[in-house]
């Protein structure tokens, strides 16, 4: 085998190789671009202008990071409508009791009642004074005679 003859094919191979890189670069610098876009590749401005609009659109979120300092108080709010009222909360304890009120007025007195039953008799007490002699009575009827009597002494009978 005639080694000569193989290098000097590989030198023609490497000096056609080298001019054809070359002319390509040449045509592609002309031609803004073009034969990378004719092999499917990107030229540098549109590499860049598709990087502005991925980074323009946002990620997913990422983990969140530490909790910073708490900042100062801000300026207190107006004042809210009152709510609806909630439910009644449990009874609390009994307080003390207060003073006695006032009688108030008297009621219309009540029917009687039956009467009860009668007591034990009581003393007669002490005797009055007698009092005054009544009027005589009318003279009864004349009564019978009586038996005859004995003859007694005959006295005088002058007198």
């Amino acid at each position: 085998m005639n080694w000569s003859s193989v290098w000097e094919k590989v030198a023609v191979a490497i000096i056609t190789a080298i001019l054809l890189i070359i002319v390509v670069l040449i045509w592609n610098a002309s031609s803004d671009g073009g034969v990378i876009r004719f092999l499917g590749g990107m030229t540098k401005a549109e590499v860049e202008a598709k990087m502005s609009e991925i980074s323009a659109k946002a990620g997913p979120a990422g983990p969140a990071g530490p909790a910073g300092p708490a900042g100062p108080a801000g300026p207190a709010g107006p004042k809210g409508d009152a709510g609806d009222a909630g439910p009644a909360g449990p009874a609390g304890p009994a307080g003390p009791a207060g003073p006695k009120g006032d009688t108030g007025e008297t009621g219309p007195a009540g029917p009687a009642g039956p009467a009860g039953p009668a007591g034990p008799k009581g003393d007669t007490g002490e005797a009055g004074p007698a009092g005054p002699a009544g009027p005589a009575g009318p003279a009864g009827p004349e009564g019978p005679a009586g038996p005859k009597g004995d003859k007694g002494d005959k006295g005088d009978a002058a007198g």
